[in-house]
């Protein structure tokens, strides 16, 4: 998502918690 891709080193952390989802999708 957008806002994930502005805060890479936050979202990192944010999709180990979601088991990775939004990162592949």
């Amino acid at each position: 998502m957008v806002k994930f891709e502005f805060d890479e080193n936050k979202s990192r952390s944010n999709f180990e918690k979601h088991g990775i989802d939004f990162y592949t999708a």
